[in-house]
């Protein structure tokens, strides 16, 4: 999620200036829908307990050694089938297939903690769901870019 959600959230700042029409904004309402949940698996990507159709797990070392819930932490989201497979081998844990009815022949995606392909959480992903739902808030009267900061 965290490479779609970045070009989303450019294609959001790029309609409000202008730069492309309003198929951007198509892209960034398509892509947070996504995250939260029109997907083929039904789930938010989005990590917080208040959501009814979350994901329980996460693959972060540091939520575990916390044992909390990471609220707020993006997973990584759905992957190929072609880049997952030959991974598997490196999980600790398999994964149960809770979802698997769900996968494509392209496309498959794991509630799995151990799962570092689907379910990695990154600096670079929280930094892009902040910026998101940042972006998705924002009214046409607010400015965009550097003058907009007090």
């Amino acid at each position: 999620m965290p490479r779609v959600t970045l070009a989303a959230n450019a294609a959001r700042v790029a309609t409000a200036e202008g730069l492309i029409g309003p198929a951007g904004d198509a892209l960034f309402y398509g892509v947070l829908d996504y995250v939260f949940g029109r997907n083929n698996w039904g789930v938010a990507f989005l990590f917080d307990e208040r959501l009814p159709n979350r994901l329980e797990q996460l693959y972060s070392p540091t939520s575990y050694l916390m044992g909390r819930y990471p609220t707020g932490a993006l997973s990584a989201g759905p992957t190929s089938r072609r880049v997952h497979e030959p991974m598997e081998r490196l999980f600790t844990e398999p994964d149960h297939g809770q979802l698997a009815a769900f996968d494509t022949e392209t496309a498959v995606f794991h509630d799995n903690r151990y799962d570092f392909v689907c379910h990695e959480s990154t600096i670079g992903a929280q930094a892009d769901i902040v910026l998101m739902l940042a972006l998705a808030s924002r009214t046409k009267a607010d400015p965009l870019g550097w003058d907009a900061l007090p």
